[in-house]
């Protein structure tokens, strides 16, 4: 590039090296078995404040079976599973990085947020009806390269209209660059209703509690127990103010025969205020749910368990 790169043309290099395919001899880049983060990292403390921002996450050292940066002309090929939408290992980030390159729009979307924040590039996830896509501050800006740290808070980005954002990165369709009116012409099209709200940043707590909707959703439907409590534990962990999540994971505690968890979440759910509990549960709920859990104990005690 001659003379200063703008943040779009940083952009184009991150796309190229994310999305384009991959050469033939070129082995997958990441080895799964290699942690993301070191075990020591305090990862709420990294977070910084509720914005989702994934620039000052430590990484670990690289070693020679961890990266490997694509030949000329060729990416990583990341790319999005439209044949098999629903599979689980689609939101699960090491699956994607680690053996099949293939997720969803959120899970690439994070992937290709990652990178771009940590080289500095303003790129910010956001939901859209049905679907999430990467909006991009300041893409005829000059690029910066990495910043100490970002500038805005989540109530600050939370405030920004479509006009803020001069590209949209579908990261499901490879990449694909557009502006708002051609990405509300294409999800009008997509979802057959017009698109009457602008598009919302979304943050820490927003993204992970859409991941695990997701893999709750796939995991209920393929009949998954084991993996839908667990689930239902991380999302008690995100959300803890939700009633419905506690009701959820105490009904997966029970599927999976946990009693001690189907405990906790009832002692949890029972900490909730008064007039919250009675807005979701009926007012025998508690006493209803603890005599599910002695039954299941009782199973338990005579299969000597």
């Amino acid at each position: 590039m001659e003379g200063t790169p703008t943040n779009q043309q940083a952009l184009e290099v991150v796309n190229q090296l994310l999305f384009l395919p991959r050469h033939e001899d070129h082995p997958f880049p990441f080895n799964v078995a290699a942690p993301l983060f070191p075990a020591n990292v305090n990862h709420e403390a990294a977070w910084g404040d509720d914005t989702l921002r994934l620039n000052s996450v430590p990484l670990p050292a690289p070693s020679p079976n961890m990266w490997a940066i694509p030949p000329p002309g060729f990416g990583l090929e990341l790319r999005g599973n439209a044949g098999d939408y629903y599979c689980a290992s689609n939101s699960l980030l090491h699956d994607i990085l680690g053996r099949s390159g293939m997720g969803i729009p959120i899970s690439l979307c994070i992937i290709h947020a990652a990178v771009c924040q940590r080289i500095g590039i303003p790129v910010h996830l956001l939901r859209m009806p049905m679907h999430v896509m990467n909006g991009v501050i300041g893409a005829s800006s000059p690029y910066q390269g990495p910043p100490a740290r970002q500038h805005m808070s989540h109530a600050e980005l939370a405030a920004l209209g479509p006009s803020a954002f001069e590209l949209y990165v579908d990261a499901f369709e490879g990449g694909r660059t557009q502006s708002w009116e051609a990405v509300v012409c294409d999800l009008s099209e997509r979802i057959m209703l017009p698109i009457l709200f602008p598009p919302g940043v979304l943050n820490l707590q927003g993204y992970l509690f859409r991941m695990c909707n997701n893999l709750f959703s796939v995991n209920s439907s393929s009949g998954d127990l084991a993996s839908m409590h667990v689930v239902t534990q991380l999302a008690t962990a995100i959300a803890p103010e939700d009633p419905q999540l506690w009701d959820s994971r105490l009904r997966a505690s029970l599927k999976v025969q946990d009693c001690a968890d189907a405990e906790e979440a009832l002692r949890r759910f029972s900490m909730l205020p008064q007039d919250v509990q009675l807005e979701y549960a009926h007012a025998n709920y508690v006493p209803s749910i603890r005599l599910q859990i002695d039954q299941v104990r009782r199973l338990l005690n005579r299969n000597g368990q």
